[in-house]
């Protein structure tokens, strides 16, 4: 393949960041960010936990979109092991790179009662 001389070649970079999220325990949040570059960069998102990181695979819990210049991570049904840093690294030939930002999923108090108390609570 002959590259086109004419063509030029802008980094990728991003115009808007990822920003810090948070949600409810069982709702649906978006992570969104604007992003540049010629040719059109590459996107992957990926998830931290305690200094592991993954690449995000769309699945029925993660929907990853790009609409234009804009890169969007939906996570449905949020729960408190979504609690982590999330990351986009965009690439192309004039260079990458990355965002992140962290998600805060609330979630209601849990109380655990002793056993023998369970069985109080569990009439009809």
């Amino acid at each position: 393949m002959v590259e086109d001389p004419n063509t030029s070649t802008t980094a990728a970079e991003f115009i808007k960041k990822l920003k810090d999220a948070e949600c409810n325990e069982g709702k649906t949040i978006t992570l969104e960010c604007e992003i540049i570059g010629t040719p059109k960069p590459s996107v992957e998102w990926f998830v931290s936990f305690f200094s592991r990181t993954k690449e995000i695979a769309q699945d029925a819990k993660y929907t990853i979109t790009r609409d234009g210049d804009k890169c969007i991570l939906v996570i449905d049904k949020a729960t408190p092991d979504d609690l982590d840093e999330y990351s986009i690294k965009v690439r192309n030939k004039g260079g990458s790179r990355m965002c992140r930002c962290n998600l805060n999923v609330r979630s209601p108090p849990r109380f655990r009662l002793p056993p023998k108390y369970q069985d109080v609570l569990n009439y009809d």
